[in-house]
């Protein structure tokens, strides 16, 4: 068995686990979040920019296994055009937190080094696993349902006070 495979989790539960945290932190209620006074002032989470992590490791970003240190790849960090991008990475390793702090706790890595041992450790299985769990929380955690419908609704009226049919307005929602 592999000792990293977390375990499954249903849709329902992740969610679930996502408006737990939204309620621990007040922060997330607002939209857009502000992923990095989340990370710095929340969590005491430090974002350290590294030159070209992404070309190392073929990532932009990775949470330490204490999730002290949050690295992210300097140039993408530092540039306006990964804004979006890069709250999704943060909102990923967040979710490495939330749903698999034990599994990263006993694992020591820190560095880039240690990142990419950890990394070859894995099996495929757990691999997927886990990085499918972190991708559903973070896009939960990033798209409150509840302002994704206000958002809809108004696109949907906008639509429609433009004389868009309703079989238009399905194919453009």
């Amino acid at each position: 068995m592999d000792d990293f495979c977390p375990p499954f989790l249903e849709i329902s539960e992740i969610k679930k686990k996502v408006e737990d945290f939204r309620s621990r932190f007040p922060r997330c209620n607002k939209f857009p979040i502000d992923m990095e006074a989340l990370l710095e002032q929340d969590l005491q989470i430090s974002i350290q920019p590294i030159k070209r992590l992404r070309s190392a490791i073929l990532t932009d970003s990775f949470i330490s296994s204490d999730f002290r240190t949050l690295y992210v790849d300097e140039y993408e960090y530092m540039n306006e055009y990964f804004e979006n991008k890069l709250r999704f990475s943060f909102a990923h390793e967040i979710s490495h937190l939330v749903l698999h702090a034990e599994l990263y706790r006993h694992q020591g890595f820190n560095d880039i080094e240690s990142y990419i041992a950890f990394q070859m450790t894995k099996s495929e299985k757990a691999y997927s696993r886990y990085e499918k769990q972190a991708n559903m929380f973070a896009v939960n955690l990033l798209i409150p349902t509840n302002e994704l419908i206000k958002v809809l609704a108004q696109k949907k009226n906008r639509l429609k006070s433009n004389g868009f049919s309703c079989i238009v307005l399905i194919f453009l929602l």
